[in-house]
C-alpha cells in the first residue's frame, strides 16, 4: 500500500492533519497538506461523477444513444452487456461529458479490451467520433 493510501485512510475517518502528523511524524506536515487536498478534490470529483451519471439528464441522454446505435455494440455489433463510453475522453475535454455526439454504445468485451485507452485509443475513438458524427448528420 502506498504512503498516500495508508495516510487517506486516516483522512476518510475523519482524522484531522495535526492527528494524522502524531501517527506519521516523518512525513512533515506540508506533505500532510498536500495528501488532503488531493483527498479533498477525489471526493469532489467522485461526487460530481455520482451526480452526474444518476441524474434524468444522464438517464435521457443514455436513451438517445441506445435507440441511435440500435441496442447493440459500435465496435463489435453485441447486444449482450452494453455501456456507454465516452469517445474523446472526460480528461481531454471535460466539456463534452454529456454531449451525445461524443458517447457511443459498447460492449463489454470492447469497453474493457483497452482500445479506448492511451494514445492509440484516443486515435482509435477520435475516428470513431467521426464516423458516428457523420451517421448523426445522415439521419
Amino acid at each position: 500500500m502506498s504512503q498516500y493510501n495508508s495516510i487517506k485512510l486516516f483522512f476518510e475517518k475523519g482524522y484531522s492533519v495535526e492527528e494524522v502528523n502524531k501517527k506519521f511524524p516523518h512525513i512533515g506536515k506540508l506533505l500532510l497538506y498536500k495528501y488532503l487536498k488531493i483527498y479533498r478534490l477525489e471526493r469532489f470529483n467522485q461526487d460530481a461523477k455520482n451526480v452526474l451519471y444518476h441524474s434524468a439528464k444522464w438517464k435521457e441522454l443514455r436513451r438517445q444513444v441506445i435507440a441511435r446505435d440500435g441496442r447493440k455494440c459500435h465496435q463489435c455489433g453485441s447486444t449482450k452487456t452494453l455501456q456507454l463510453e465516452h469517445c474523446i475522453p472526460k480528461s481531454l475535454r471535460p466539456d463534452l461529458i454529456a454531449d451525445l455526439t461524443n458517447l457511443v454504445l459498447l460492449c463489454a468485451k470492447c469497453h474493457k479490451s483497452g482500445s479506448t485507452f492511451g494514445r492509440k485509443g484516443i486515435r482509435n475513438t477520435v475516428k470513431a467520433r467521426a464516423k458516428l458524427l457523420k451517421k448523426i448528420s445522415e439521419t
